[in-house]
């Protein structure tokens, strides 16, 4: 049951590469996190109002966001069009073989750490895992006495998503790979942001190792801490500015600029520092190039779901 939310990410991922034929896999990959994260936090939210917060009700929402995806899959494979499935790129070099293989070897070796390894950072022990427990026994999210109050006033949005491996596999067993995902997810997100930049194959392998052998980053890649986790959403934020530089202002673009944004309030308050600037230069380009009244509808709507996003954890 713990693997449920890692095969309704990928049946996501494929549904959007199906129905978005235009998008790169990178850009799938990363949207398609935005729509799992967005999903996972909405979800912990609507069974907290009920106490509803067990592993059946995670089940069978769950279960609720795949069947959706397998289904139009499989209406796809029975009107005899064939699922768009990613490609290796063609003609690696040795040097390019060479980096891709240390990346996955550093990814390995997290992997084994985070499998092997139960939380045990200071943060870890002292709130991340400590709040995901408590909640888990209350089957809701509302505040608790503690003596520790940031069990309660942090931005619960990382400990959301542990809360869901933690139900669903009855323990901490697959907890730290919600960080680990995001470590991978972020290698997809720089390398996109090169490109978008107008670096070449190597400029953007370049980025992702650089991501990858972050010290930090290997650390945290094991562990229930979430800064690995908000490095994803602004990637994600920074990645829509850029296509929306491109491509001015489209819906899908907006819905996962919101997204991301509010995804990143919702895990750390110090996504703020990185967000603003990024928002700075997307107001540019809104106001820029488009009349007042379109781009502030623009901007109304992005709030919003920025908003949506972090009102259960405000409200409370």
């Amino acid at each position: 049951m713990a693997l449920l939310p890692f095969l309704t990410y990928m049946s996501i991922c494929l549904t959007l590469a199906n129905l978005r034929p235009g998008w790169t896999w990178r850009q799938t990959a990363l949207r398609g996190s935005l729509i799992w994260g967005a999903y996972a936090l909405v979800v912990v939210e609507v069974l907290s109002l009920a106490s509803l917060i067990r592993r059946e009700a995670l089940l069978v929402a769950w279960l609720f966001a795949l069947f959706p995806c397998l289904a139009i899959l499989l209406a796809r494979i029975r009107s005899g069009s064939p699922p768009r499935l990613p490609r290796l790129p063609e003609r690696l070099g040795w040097p390019e073989l060479a980096l891709l293989a240390g990346i996955g070897l550093i990814l390995g070796v997290t992997a084994l750490v985070a499998w092997f390894a139960p939380p045990q950072t200071w943060d870890s022990l002292n709130y991340h895992m400590a709040r995901v427990a408590h909640w888990a026994q209350q089957a809701s999210v509302e505040h608790f006495a503690t003596g520790i109050e940031v069990q309660n006033s942090r931005p619960p949005g990382a400990e959301f998503m542990v809360l869901h491996t933690y139900l669903l596999a009855g323990g901490d067993r697959y907890a730290n790979f919600v960080q680990w995902s995001a470590m991978l997810l972020s290698l997809a997100g720089v390398s996109l942001i090169a490109e978008q930049l107008g670096a070449g194959r190597r400029g953007q392998l370049a980025a992702g190792v650089f991501v990858a052998t972050l010290p930090m980053g290997i650390v945290q890649a094991s562990s229930t801490t979430n800064d690995y986790l908000v490095a994803l959403w602004v990637l994600g934020v920074a990645s829509e500015a850029l296509t929306l530089r491109e491509q001015g202002p489209q819906p899908e673009i907006i819905l996962f600029l919101g997204l991301s944004a509010g995804l990143g309030l919702a895990t750390k308050p110090t996504a703020v520092a990185y967000l603003a600037p990024i928002g700075a230069f997307v107001l540019y380009l809104l106001f820029a190039r488009h009349r007042t009244v379109s781009a502030l509808r623009w901007s109304v709507a992005a709030v919003a779901l920025v908003t949506l996003l972090n009102t259960g954890h405000l409200v409370r």
